[in-house]
């Protein structure tokens, strides 16, 4: 009778789902869910009996109503919707459908032409569910329910795109790829001089970049520039929920959305091509030209603002209290994804200007429309990564740790230099 309380919870725990199982249709939701999605929607007969008139033509409504704000996870076209009800329910408020719902009875046809009826059970199998649980005096449906539920699980079983035992050899594989070049990152062992690479990174990208941008031509500088704005972009989709406890938000927490963020630029220039789009820019016109690059220079400028962090938890904090205080609630990811690119693009200042406004008024000082790229956003946004670079940031001594010893155990095993992965 009442619509779903805790549907972002439902919605985020099935992206999350699909974002770390099939992250190739988490980031581009088309078709049905390649892994089994399904919808039960469950005690039919209070709805049912309202049709006290056989050609009442709103039957489905208020259910319609219930399941609306499920958003994505209760699209036709991506999950699978089931019918079920329990018949032998000691309340019979509950449990008797006195109406004639039968297949070809009035009721029946009139409700399956009803618009968000037959869009939400256009799938044979969901139609097929809801016959199952008005015929059904047993399990009303939840045993057609449970054979479907059989077959999608060997469907899922027989697609090597889908079974559980090759996706995970395949990401075995991947983890041993990623696990060699852990032990090749900073600071995995102490490191008793600790040296700001951060800058050191940081200065030489946009000393190569400065060098691109002066030498480019014009049809070059066009990608340059896209490929830019793409780099500091923070995709919203990428993040968690920002939690509704307020305490819960952290430096911690905006620290791991910096990370995810990362993760997926770097996958985005991945040499084997995967989760790469059509889309995405040619990141070497950057000097950008793998992963490892990627990560660089991103964790680099992430570092750079973590003096900020405080203030954007404040500030973070304070916006979820709004949201939860005005009842409406707001994908906040979406404000925090352009906070995340500001604290890079633009600093505490906010948004940088990317002339002196008496320039413009100088016909010799406005820029021709082949340099308008670089003037308007490639070199005020590269004066902006020079700021923050040069920031004095104090590197943090990484202290001894319980597994050191076998860190080095397993370096030495696969001939790989603690020193030099210090």
């Amino acid at each position: 009778g009442y619509a779903c309380p805790n549907a972002d919870q439902l919605i985020n725990g099935v992206k999350a789902w699909w974002k770390h199982a099939m992250p190739e249709y988490f980031r581009n939701p088309r078709g049905p869910s390649p892994m089994p999605l399904n919808l039960a929607l469950t005690w039919w007969a209070t709805q049912l009996n309202k049709a006290v008139n056989p050609n009442d033509s709103n039957i489905y409504g208020v259910i319609e109503g219930i399941v609306s704000n499920l958003g994505p996870i209760r699209d036709a076209g991506t999950c699978t919707t089931f019918a079920i009800h329990n018949h032998k329910s000691p309340d019979k408020d509950f449990a008797l459908i006195k109406q004639d719902f039968k297949k070809g009875s009035v009721r029946y046809e009139n409700l399956i032409r009803e618009k968000d009826f037959s869009r939400q059970f256009a799938n044979p199998v969901s139609l097929e569910s809801f016959d199952q649980m008005v015929a059904d005096k047993d399990t009303g449906g939840a045993e057609y329910f449970f054979r479907q539920v059989h077959k999608q699980i060997l469907d899922t079983r027989t697609n090597e795109k889908t079974d559980r035992i090759t996706r995970l050899n395949v990401r075995l594989r991947e983890l041993q790829a990623e696990m060699g070049t852990l032990f090749l990152q900073h600071e995995i062992f102490p490191n008793p001089k600790p040296k700001d690479t951060r800058r050191e990174h940081l200065e030489k990208f946009l000393g190569a970049l400065e060098s691109i941008v002066a030498e480019a031509p014009a049809l070059q500088m066009q990608g340059i520039n896209l490929a830019l704005r793409h780099l500091v972009n923070v995709d919203f989709e990428v993040l968690d929920s920002v939690p509704m406890d307020r305490r819960r938000i952290s430096a911690d927490h905006l620290a791991m959305q910096f990370q995810q963020w990362i993760n997926r630029q770097a996958a985005r220039c991945a040499p084997d091509g995967q989760g790469v789009k059509a889309s995405d820019p040619d990141w070497r016109c950057l000097g950008i030209d793998s992963p490892d690059k990627m990560r660089e220079v991103l964790g680099a400028l992430v570092k750079s603002v973590l003096p900020d962090m405080d203030e954007t938890v404040k500030w973070l904090s304070k916006l979820a209290g709004y949201n939860h205080n005005s009842g409406d609630v707001l994908d906040l990811r979406r404000p925090l994804a352009i906070k995340m690119a500001n604290m890079i693009c633009s600093g505490r200042r906010g948004s940088h200007t990317c002339c002196n406004p008496d320039d413009l008024s100088d016909p010799e000082k406005v820029p021709s429309a082949d340099r308008a790229h670089c003037f308007y956003f490639v070199e005020p946004t590269i004066r902006q990564m020079r700021v923050i670079a040069r920031r004095d940031i104090i590197p943090v001594k990484r202290p001894d740790q319980a597994g050191d010893a076998e860190l080095v155990q397993l370096c030495q095993l696969y001939a790989i230099n603690p020193l030099k992965a210090s």
